[in-house]
């Protein structure tokens, strides 16, 4: 079901790859508008972005205590716009909670969030921007596990083409629950390289909480810049899934799932996709409750812990990168 009015947006920052999908979204979707972007440099990564993203949209810049009144129904927030004095002793996620606007905050959720989500005053929906869990690689991929068009699922194996940071390795272990029904990453452990030998990408390994054991690697060489490879091995054969995004560009997602075993030898192409349009439009629809958002914020925070303790180096480690 559609609602019968676009949703009112607000954007109070973005990472400079996702401007001009998110632009363009807000701008040409049936199920939003953009009617508020934030001034304020310090929600940015790029000085020049509120501008930028304000004349895709139409609009001008606006400061924080005219954004937090503008009647936005759902705000697109970064973790630094958050902390964005409105008034006095008051911050600009808080007085957006208190307009009642549902907030989308990209990862990796600040502490205020966290509290937020815990107290009477939280917003309508609170929910975390991921990216990768909606490209439609990912959705297809967890439709064919879901069908055990591999069998039972023995292990399930993740590589990206990006920096081996909490946002990254968050990412990747949302989408690698949705790809494998639900069942969640619940454990997660740097593999350090052999004594003397290449460190390689990045590495982790871990468990989901069925007990199917799984591995992450970050800056795989194999992996394009942005590209997300999911296989998953199962007692019939083994299914990999290819998100791309063709130099770290968003808007742009062709893919391809690979079928081996039993049989089966299939590459099935998938043309180019917009995931950041399938978010914008699914926050719509879940903001003026014409459709269920469908992802646990309790869920996303209990990922977000599990990430944050796998990139961080332990205070006996020797201080090398994981």
């Amino acid at each position: 079901m559609s609602p019968a009015r676009p949703t009112r947006w607000g954007v109070a920052g973005c990472s400079s790859r996702l401007l001009e999908p998110l632009g363009a979204a807000l701008r040409d979707s049936e199920l939003a508008s953009g009617i508020a972007v934030l001034a304020a440099p310090a929600a940015w990564d790029d000085p020049r972005a509120p501008e930028r993203l304000a004349r895709l949209l139409g609009i001008e810049p606006i400061e924080a205590v005219d954004f937090s009144a503008a009647g936005a129904e759902a705000t697109y927030l970064t973790p630094a716009a958050a902390s964005c004095g409105v008034a006095a002793g008051a911050d600009l996620l808080h007085a957006l909670a208190s307009a009642r606007s549902a907030l989308l905050v990209e990862p990796p959720v600040p502490a205020s969030a966290e509290r937020l989500a815990g107290r009477g005053s939280a917003p309508l929906l609170l929910a975390t921007a991921h990216l990768l869990r909606w490209h439609p690689v990912a959705v297809i991929a967890s439709d064919a596990v879901e069908a055990r068009e591999v069998g039972e699922v023995l292990s399930a194996e993740i590589q990206v083409g990006i920096s081996p940071g909490l946002p990254s390795v968050l990412g990747t272990i949302d989408v690698l629950g949705l790809v494998l029904g639900g069942d969640d990453v619940a454990t997660l452990q740097p593999i350090d390289p052999e004594p003397g030998s290449d460190p390689g990408p990045a590495r982790w390994h871990g468990r989901t909480r069925g007990g199917i054991p799984v591995q992450v690697a970050a800056l795989a060489p194999e992996m394009p810049q942005g590209a997300c490879s999911i296989t998953v091995t199962g007692s019939k054969g083994r299914l990999t899934a290819i998100m791309e995004y063709p130099g770290g560009d968003p808007n742009r997602g062709p893919g391809r799932l690979q079928f081996e075993g039993e049989g089966r030898d299939e590459i099935i192409p998938v043309p180019d996709a917009d995931p950041v349009r399938v978010l914008v439009d699914r926050f719509s629809r879940a903001t003026l409750g014409a459709a269920p958002w469908g992802w646990s914020f309790a869920r996303d925070l209990r990922l977000q812990a599990l990430a944050r303790d796998a990139v961080t180096p332990s205070p006996e480690s020797d201080g090398a990168p994981t």
